[in-house]
């Protein structure tokens, strides 16, 4: 259960994750594409605008420009027909200052056309791109009027353009921009992003794995606890049904004889029902607890007196035993907490001192208020505990005695209950084993 638990804490949490890292890498390529697009529609309106105001009617046929040096330097070219007095300008309008025309630079053809769309004048910026014979400058004229529409992109000679036109009175005046650097920036972003994204989901799979791990881990020893607890419940339970039924058998058995010659197997059969009964009354209240049903009645006590009264009623239980109570008790010692819990917790820290203390030793209680707080100590001289079960002594159904011998003490239920009631009142709970000697130690 565990395994599948946290296999599907990692599906889940790396397609919660995963989700996200697309959605951020993609939601950015779309604003760099938009980014890119909107560039270049800015230079393709800029350069239809900076050629709108030409004067003069262009021939409609041209010639391929010449190779020259400027041509070889990114400089703008012209091709128009063969009277050169008519061709346009080689500097363009100044309506656009210096700072404008670097920053609006780009890979463009801006071609005028009549009324019936034949080509009167075109004007190369980086002519070294293309092939500039008037079939591939008819292929792009065509190719833009095609759809209709007056901006979109097409395709001629493998080579990947942007156009926008206007329509005037004279004709048509076109603008085609190369969008290979387009192209090569966003191909480069793609790459990138997928390179950040192959890396970033494995790192992502790492801490997942990791996060996985923390997050079943308290789960898991929960879960561990919950089939201990079972397990031991049912032990604990098993060992009272088991003598009832055997202390049954032999009454059975002998069924003309007298219920006074049966008294001892009856009083072991009254002996374990009772203990069976703290049994299930413990676990019903380690139900409610961790259900949160039980809720605490808080009010103002006097905690001397209500100490008090729980070893009035344990002392001549533990005079039977041969054993004695020093008590040292302050009576002025008020608290706000649960009555019924604060008896509970006296009652079972005492009787765990009346089954765990030697013959003939003392159990002392101690109630006492130092540095406002209220220090509350039960002690018994008896067997000294070792260290490797004092940090489990709270655990639910811990024995010291691992055998589990009824005649050791209770269910091991006790200490839990207590530390329970304690953590409930804010406070915390402590033991101390010393040269034979335990020391409970609870502050509130």
């Amino acid at each position: 259960m565990i395994k599948k638990l946290r296999l599907r804490f990692l599906v889940v949490n790396m397609a919660i994750l995963t989700t996200v890292l697309i959605s951020v890498l993609v939601g950015i390529f779309v604003l760099m594409y938009s980014s890119e697009v909107s560039q270049s529609e800015e230079i393709m309106h800029a350069t239809l605008e900076r050629y709108s105001n030409m004067a003069g009617n262009q021939r409609k046929s041209f010639e391929p420009p010449k190779n020259s040096p400027a041509l070889n330097h990114k400089e703008d070219a012209s091709v128009n027909s063969s009277n050169r007095p008519n061709a346009m300008p080689q500097k363009p309008p100044d309506s656009m200052d210096n700072k404008q025309k670097k920053n609006l630079v780009g890979d463009t053809i801006y071609i005028s056309l009549s009324k019936d769309k034949q080509i009167e004048y075109v004007h190369f910026q980086y002519l070294e791109s293309y092939t500039s014979d008037q079939s591939f400058i008819e292929s792009i004229a065509s190719a833009a009027f095609k759809s209709g529409k007056s901006k979109g992109k097409f395709e001629v000679s493998d080579i990947d353009f942007r156009y926008i036109y206007e329509k005037n009175p004279n004709g048509y005046k076109l603008v085609v921009l190369n969008r290979s650097m387009e192209l090569s920036t966003l191909g480069r972003l793609l790459i990138t992003f997928t390179i950040i994204g192959a890396i970033s989901i494995v790192l992502l799979l790492g801490m997942s794995f990791l996060l996985a791990n923390w997050t079943i881990k308290p789960i898991a020893i929960a879960w561990d606890k919950q089939k201990q607890f079972v397990a031991d419940a049912s032990h604990e339970l098993k060992t009272p049904l088991t003598v009832i039924a055997a202390n049954t058998d032999v009454v059975l058995a002998n069924e003309d004889d007298l219920v006074k010659n049966q008294s001892k197997w009856l009083m072991y059969i009254k002996e374990e029902t009772n203990r069976m009964s703290k049994i299930v009354t413990n676990l019903l209240y380690i139900a409610k607890f961790d259900a949160n049903n039980k809720k605490p009645v808080f009010e103002k006590i006097n905690l001397g007196h209500l100490i008090l009264g729980v070893c009035l009623v344990f002392e001549p239980l533990i005079f039977e035993n041969g054993k004695i109570l020093e008590t040292d008790i302050s009576n002025d010692i008020e608290y706000f907490g649960d009555e019924d819990e604060l008896k509970h917790l006296a009652t079972i820290l005492i009787d765990n001192a009346l089954k765990y203390s030697s013959k003939s030793s003392e159990i002392t209680v101690q109630l006492k208020e130092e540095n406002k707080r209220i220090r509350f100590e039960v002690s018994n001289k008896g067997s000294t505990i070792p260290n490797k079960h004092l940090e489990h002594i709270f655990e639910r159904f811990y024995r010291i005695d691992e055998s589990r011998n009824r005649n050791t003490g209770g269910s091991g239920l006790g200490l839990n209950i207590a530390k329970s009631i304690v953590e409930r009142h804010k406070g915390s709970i402590s033991v101390k084993s010393k040269d034979n000697k335990a020391t409970f130690t609870v502050l509130l």
